[in-house]
């Protein structure tokens, strides 16, 4: 305990003065302008991403599709089933709507645990969407060249919308700092949009800390470390950390819209 504060009570609110401060300095209107150009440019590349991709596959959608194949090809183990004997786990039919199945091809790929674990709502539908009797050296390659272009295409998008709104930003402000009153203003909404914005993307990254030290059981100090500081601010004058591991209705929020906009 610092000043009757938690460690982690003192770091918030300290993050949360500098924030205020910056937010006034810089105003209102670019602090919004700048939330709102992240929201603009991640709805919009999210939105046309998967459009866009299916106008560069064609490009090199097949070479990507072939360096998987050739990947996937390279990684092949020999696996025993019951009835069957010993049969290729990714050139021979099987059933992806086995959990377990699909935990050892994933381990065969070198795809590391806490990957697959984080993804898990994206990779394990996928695979179930396989079926049955499905061969998948010849259904995942498409999968992950699409996914892969997908991406390539939001990141284009977003590196374009984020240039035509820099220079919207530009022709926007001038305007706003030659008027004193409107700029007084400014200061003060700059401010409080700023300890919002600060408070949004702590409660992000204490969701996804926590969620990786509580759900998949790693980095067990620092698990420890989060309980002994949420009892520690309890007792504190101000005990806005505990709160926030306790009731992170923001930082849940946010995660949750950010999954449902992943390209597929």
């Amino acid at each position: 305990m610092v000043l009757g504060l938690s460690y982690m009570d003192l770091a918030f609110i300290i993050i949360l003065l500098i924030s205020g401060i910056t937010g006034a300095i810089k105003g209102f209107a670019k602090i919004m302008f700048s939330f709102l150009s992240f929201i603009i440019i991640v709805l919009v590349a999210g939105l046309l991403c998967e459009w866009v991709g299916g106008l560069l596959y064609p490009v090199f959608g097949k070479a990507i599709e072939g360096g998987f194949a050739d990947w996937i090809k390279s990684n092949d183990v020999i696996v025993q089933i019951e009835g069957v004997g010993e049969v290729s786990l990714f050139n021979s039919p099987h059933d992806w709507t086995d959990s377990s199945k699909i935990d050892l091809a994933l381990s065969s790929l070198g795809i590391p645990a806490l990957i697959h674990n984080i993804l898990t709502a994206i990779i394990y539908p996928t695979f179930a969407s396989f079926g049955k009797e499905a061969v998948l050296a010849e259904k995942l390659p498409p999968v992950l060249a699409r996914w892969v272009v997908n991406v390539i295409a939001f990141i284009i998008l977003a590196l374009v919308i984020a240039l035509i709104l820099f220079f919207i930003k530009r022709a926007v402000f001038k305007a706003i700092s030659k008027k004193p009153t409107l700029n007084r203003t400014n200061r003060i909404l700059g401010c409080i949009v700023s300890l919002f914005y600060t408070y949004s993307m702590m409660s992000v990254i204490l969701m996804i800390v926590g969620t990786l030290v509580t759900s998949m059981g790693l980095f067990t100090g620092v698990q420890e470390f989060f309980a002994s500081q949420s009892n520690a601010s309890a007792n504190g004058w101000f005990p806005i950390f505990r709160f926030m591991y306790h009731h992170n209705f923001i930082g849940e929020f946010i995660i949750k819209q950010f999954l449902m906009m992943i390209p597929k």
